[in-house]
């Protein structure tokens, strides 16, 4: 907004809300019109990040971690106990930070919270409800790979140009995002995007409650 407004060179300008956009694209969300009515409407463009906080207070190279509770990635012990393993594989290879913003916000998307230790350092104490989303913009965008649940800040990530591993157990409601992500990294030259079912690390079926 503030670019905006020096462009045009005044701050007297309505803002729309963004989730008046989200619910442009109901129709396709819901799968009832093409990709090409998203097309026609939107242009993606690589992104820059805020400097809110001191670069000095992170590791040199770290690797950015958030996973929150989502239809996508439900919060039960299985899991959790499969993402804390995960966190402590991505710390033997570099230092993590982790996103959780310890916040209480108006959605249903709780963070997993793990336990900060060795080379696994929080954000949270950086982090207000005003700033939260800067910052956690700014430090995704500092590091050297994201690896966090397949939604939320992982489509952001690549169009800051960093390689980002999106993690999910059932993807019901991932599928018309990721179609859309995935074509627009493309056509920007953005970072990488994966995405990885964790159940296809696990042939008993424990991440499902089997």
């Amino acid at each position: 907004l503030d670019r905006v407004a020096r462009r045009i060179g005044t701050t007297d300008f309505d803002v729309l809300h963004p989730g008046l956009m989200y619910r442009l694209f109901t129709l396709y969300w819901s799968g009832q019109r093409a990709m090409g009515f998203v097309d026609s409407h939107l242009r993606f463009t690589a992104m820059t990040a805020p400097a809110l906080i001191d670069p000095a207070l992170l590791p040199q190279e770290y690797v950015a971690v958030k996973f929150y509770a989502a239809r996508s990635l439900p919060d039960t012990p299985e899991i959790r106990a499969h993402l804390r393993a995960t966190v402590a594989t991505l710390s033997e290879r570099l230092p993590v930070v982790l996103l959780d913003t310890g916040l209480v916000l108006e959605d249903d998307h709780a963070d997993y919270t793990f336990a900060t230790r060795g080379r696994v350092v929080s954000a949270r104490a950086w982090m207000t409800p005003r700033n939260n989303l800067g910052v956690q913009t700014q430090i995704v965008a500092g590091a050297k790979a994201f690896v966090g649940t397949c939604g939320s800040i992982a489509w952001l990530a690549p169009r800051l140009g960093v390689n980002t591993s999106g993690l999910f157990v059932d993807p019901k409601w991932l599928h018309a995002h990721v179609a859309v992500a995935m074509r627009a990294y493309h056509r920007m030259g953005a970072g990488r995007f994966a995405i990885a079912d964790l159940r296809a690390v696990d042939p008993l079926g424990a991440l499902n409650g089997a």
